[in-house]
């Protein structure tokens, strides 16, 4: 027996042999095409639908949805609007032009697309759930929780309705992912995976799931499921990069993000660039991220992410006027709290202290917001504290080091950061105590080790402080930092000096 949609094609040939100029049968037999994965055969039979028959709103809405699936965001959207044009009651083609407009950033008229797929069918679980997608992007994230519970509700009614109901059970597991339900979305997107083995979007969705929950070679497991199925399937090996990424497979990471590159020529995304440039840069391939940066930033001028990264690997180099001027444009962008740290910093580096502290003083004004908004965020702790050592307050930076461990022990760079403040207050003993636990942590911490180094020195333990800045300008020849190499060689002169 065939699988149900190979059958159903086979039925749409025949169909299409005995009436050559039958639109429903090419609509049709492009839908089923596109539930295989055969997207250019599917796409064909559209256009064939729509030419036969010029009137046919549900051939435009499929072509749409194909379009969409190739990266074609604005040439869908055209068919979304014909669809529409053709028949201002099709709920769908409301629904689908919202989806396209919100892959454009387009949020605001997106939600009054929502808006009407929903007025002309309230129970349309997928307008819930992709206009809560676009009030989120618009920081309405009350609105947005109310619309993707109500979308949860709608899906359990589908599925109660029809429990083989594959297209419910993934897309509940999507609204599920964005509610944090991590466990119960995967639960879902399994379900989904066994009533239609072939779903390459349950695939890579639930791959997305496992990422966030850490479970990295099982989301790439699912990441090479989609790929297999559908080999053009960009986004897939996208998410597999950020994968390898997070194992520390840098090289392998690159060659899925070259891929994702290589299969979107027609309509490159800057997210690619930047996310292969970060790897570069991990890599210590400085330059050739700049380029990645460069590229993601020409496709994007407003890409803030961009900016501060392609700063950092400037500030790396000692490049730092160049630096300045990427952060500036951050802040511009994206007026956050550790894009002013960062941009501080490199004015420190400069000898422009007085011009540094009020970035610093604004820095902790933002995490103290973050703080407020959302309590038990320990990034926002350990930035807060950081931008207070460099403020020199010291005591209250240990203090936000405290509860950034509290909230999550496993960050290194929190342990060298309060060894630092404590160096700065003369407890070299417990700031030792600190370094070893960065250390442990992340073995390859150059920043650990020049912190336990100054304690060693403070508790006069000169052969035991030099062998620890030696460590970390080893360590700085395979990741280069120019700023931090200068300090840790002027420290280990210091010592030369010392009688």
């Amino acid at each position: 027996m065939k699988p149900p949609y190979e059958a159903a094609i086979a039925d749409f040939d025949e169909t299409i042999r005995l009436k050559p100029d039958d639109a429903s049968a090419y609509s049709n037999r492009g839908y089923a095409k596109s539930q295989i994965n055969q997207l250019e055969d599917a796409i064909a039979d559209c256009n064939e639908a729509v030419r036969l028959d010029p009137t046919l709103a549900v051939a435009y809405n499929r072509r749409g949805i194909l379009k969409s699936g190739l990266g074609q965001h604005e040439p869908a959207i055209a068919d979304y609007d014909e669809t529409i044009r053709l028949d201002p009651e099709y709920h769908f083609g409301y629904a689908n032009r919202g989806r396209e407009k919100n892959k454009l950033g387009q949020h605001e008229s997106a939600i009054s697309d929502f808006d009407e797929a929903i007025r002309l069918k309230p129970d349309n679980a997928n307008a819930y759930t992709h206009r809560g997608f676009a009030k989120e992007k618009l920081g309405q994230r009350e609105e947005a929780v109310a619309d993707y519970e109500e979308a949860i509700t709608r899906y359990g009614e589908l599925i109660r309705i029809n429990p083989n109901s594959a297209n419910a059970y993934h897309s509940r597991g999507y609204v599920k992912d964005d509610l944090g339900q991590y466990e119960a979305a995967i639960a879902d997107y399994d379900e989904a995976i066994r009533l239609n083995p072939n779903y390459v979007t349950a695939y890579g969705n639930r791959g997305f799931t496992k990422r966030k929950l850490g479970q990295y070679e099982a989301a790439i497991a699912d990441y090479d499921e989609a790929i297999r199925l559908n080999p053009n399937h960009a986004v897939a090996y996208y998410n597999r990069g950020l994968a390898k990424r997070q194992l520390g497979q840098h090289e392998a990471a690159i060659a899925d993000y070259d891929e994702a590159i290589r299969l979107n020529p027609g309509d490159p995304d800057p997210i690619d660039y930047n996310s292969r440039g970060y790897a570069k840069r991990l890599l210590g391939q400085y330059e050739a991220a700049i380029t990645d940066y460069d590229e993601a930033i020409r496709l994007n001028p407003n890409y803030a992410l961009a900016y501060n990264n392609r700063g950092y690997v400037k500030q790396l180099l000692g490049q730092y006027e160049a630096a300045i001027a990427d952060y500036d444009e951050v802040i511009r962008l994206d007026p956050s709290a550790v894009r002013y740290n960062s941009r501080g910093y490199i004015k420190e580096k400069l000898g422009q202290h007085e011009d540094a502290r009020p970035d610093y003083e604004q820095a902790v004004d933002n995490y103290d917001e973050q703080i407020r908004l959302k309590p038990d965020d320990d990034v926002a702790y350990h930035g807060r504290g950081l931008a207070k050592i460099r403020l020199g307050e010291f005591e209250s930076a240990i203090a936000d080091c405290d509860e950034a461990i509290r909230l999550d022990p496993s960050t290194s760079s929190t342990y060298s950061n309060r060894g630092r403040a404590k160096n700065e207050l003369e407890q070299y003993e417990s700031s030792l105590i600190d370094c070893n636990e960065a250390i442990r942590l992340k073995s390859d911490n150059a920043f650990a080790y020049k912190n336990r180094g100054i304690a060693y020195t403070g508790l006069g333990q000169i052969q035991e402080a030099k062998s620890d800045y030696q460590t970390a300008l080893k360590l700085l020849e395979q990741v280069r930092n120019e700023s931090l190499k200068v300090e840790i060689e002027e420290l280990l002169q210091e010592l030369e000096n010392i009688k």
